[in-house]
């Protein structure tokens, strides 16, 4: 469901003006897409930090509120926000129009959960990447890609290909990008079978240098 953001039309352009609108406690804004004219309006940030609280964060579906018809009732996601570098604080914010039923492109935040056989063995789980960029219908946006790491070993990975996504919703990154991987310690000791393995390893070596191996 989408969130109601009240919005209203501005006509100054500029840094003045853009300067008169925050301190009069809004911020400026516009709105574009697809088969849409490009609109420029104020909003008031708080109002705007409230419509993107819910679940789906940053990615919510927003319906706009206002008494002009180039704007009312039209649907959009955050495209793009300017911060003030030291504060912070919002300073514009870019709203892109979209159809309820075409497919939209988003980064979708990862939640790792579980503890890990590898992590319970003194292993470390090294998280590498903490976004999916996914595709799917406006209305069929998930607030989270949970991955369950509880069976993952050390020296073993779960990638995109891996990850059981939601109805609807599809993955846009390679499936071979690695998204958690649980790494041993330095000086993690080796299991039994590690160092038979190892030690195998290099007596062939050594035969094959001394020319002691068998055709």
């Amino acid at each position: 469901m989408a969130e109601q953001l009240a919005v209203e039309i501005r006509t100054e352009t500029g840094k003045g003006p853009a300067r008169r609108l925050r301190m009069a406690g809004k911020i400026p804004g516009v709105f574009y897409g697809r088969n849409e004219a490009t609109v420029m309006f104020a909003v008031d940030p708080k109002a705007l930090r409230k419509a993107l609280s819910g679940k789906t964060g940053l990615n919510t579906l927003i319906s706009l509120k206002s008494s002009d018809s180039a704007l009312e009732g039209k649907l959009a996601l955050l495209h793009d926000v300017c911060r003030d570098p030291a504060s912070r604080e919002l300073k514009h914010v870019d709203l892109l129009s979209i159809d309820p039923k075409r497919e939209v492109t988003v980064k979708v935040p990862v939640h790792v959960h579980g503890r890990s056989k590898g992590v319970v063995a003194g292993g470390i789980l090294d998280q590498i990447r903490h976004e999916l960029e996914v595709r799917c219908l406006p209305g069929d946006i998930p607030s989270e890609i949970q991955v369950d790491v509880t069976e993952l070993d050390t020296g073993e990975s779960i990638h995109v290909s891996d990850v059981a996504l939601p109805s609807g919703v599809t993955a846009v990154d390679e499936d071979r990008f690695t998204i958690v991987t649980i790494v041993p310690p330095k000086g993690m000791s080796l299991s039994k079978e590690e160092e038979a393995a190892e030690a195998a390893a290099a007596e062939g070596e050594g035969a094959a240098a001394t020319g002691e191996a068998k055709e």
